[in-house]
C-alpha cells in the first residue's frame, strides 16, 4: 500500500511540474514538421507526411497512405526562445545583464512526393526543404553588450533532400535520398 501511495504522489508531482519544462534537443529540432514533432520525432516506419517520408525514410514514399496520389506539405514552426546573459566581476566590480532582442524565429518545412510516370507506376520522386537547427542572440542595445566582444549571433541550418523510391512489391520498397545541408552563421560586434 505504501509503495502504491508513493507512486501516486510521484506521478502527481511529475504531472504538476511537467508543464514548466521547456526541453529541446539543444539547437536541433525534435522531428521535422509538426506531425513528426507531435510524435516525438518518430516517423521512420510510418511517416505521416511527405516531409517526414523524404527526410527519415524515402522508401516510405511508396508505402504511405498517400502513395498513389501526389502529396504536398508545408509547415511553418514558430520558435520563441528566451535568452539572457549576466556578467559579474570577481572583485565585486561592475556587473551587467541583459535579455536578447532575438526572440522570434520561423522555421519552414516543405515536402513533395510525386509518382513518376503513368498511373500505377512503382516509382516516386520526392523533394524536401526544411530547417533543422538554428538560434541567435542580440545584446547590442543591452548594458551587457559592452562587455561581450560578439554581442550578436545568428545560426541557420537548412537541409535539402531530393529523393527517389521504387516499390518492389506492395509491402516492400527501397529509396534513396541525398541530404544537402546549407548553413549560415553571422557573428557581429558593436562595430558591425
Amino acid at each position: 500500500m505504501k509503495l502504491k501511495t508513493t507512486g501516486i504522489i510521484l506521478t502527481a508531482l511529475g504531472l504538476a511540474f511537467s508543464s514548466h519544462v521547456s526541453a529541446t534537443n539543444g539547437v536541433n529540432l525534435i522531428g521535422i514538421g509538426p506531425n513528426s514533432r507531435a510524435l516525438g520525432g518518430t516517423g521512420l516506419a510510418q511517416p505521416q507526411d511527405a516531409v517526414t517520408a523524404v527526410f527519415a525514410n524515402p522508401a516510405a514514399m511508396c508505402i504511405s497512405e498517400a502513395c498513389g496520389a501526389p502529396q504536398f506539405d508545408f509547415s511553418l514552426t514558430t520558435f520563441m526562445p528566451r535568452t539572457s546573459a549576466s556578467i559579474s566581476m570577481a572583485n565585486g566590480g561592475m556587473a551587467a545583464s541583459g535579455d536578447s532582442a532575438s526572440d522570434l524565429y520561423f522555421i519552414p518545412a516543405l515536402g513533395i512526393s510525386l509518382p513518376i510516370g503513368e498511373e500505377g507506376t512503382r516509382w516516386r520522386a520526392g523533394f524536401a526543404l526544411y530547417g533543422i537547427s538554428g538560434l541567435g542572440v542580440d545584446y547590442e542595445k543591452e548594458p551587457i553588450g559592452a562587455f561581450i566582444p560578439f554581442n550578436f549571433t545568428e545560426l541557420q541550418i537548412m537541409k535539402i533532400a531530393p529523393s527517389i523510391a521504387y516499390s518492389i512489391t506492395p509491402d516492400f520498397s527501397v529509396g534513396l535520398s541525398a541530404h544537402i545541408n546549407y548553413a549560415s552563421l553571422e557573428i557581429g560586434s558593436p562595430a558591425r
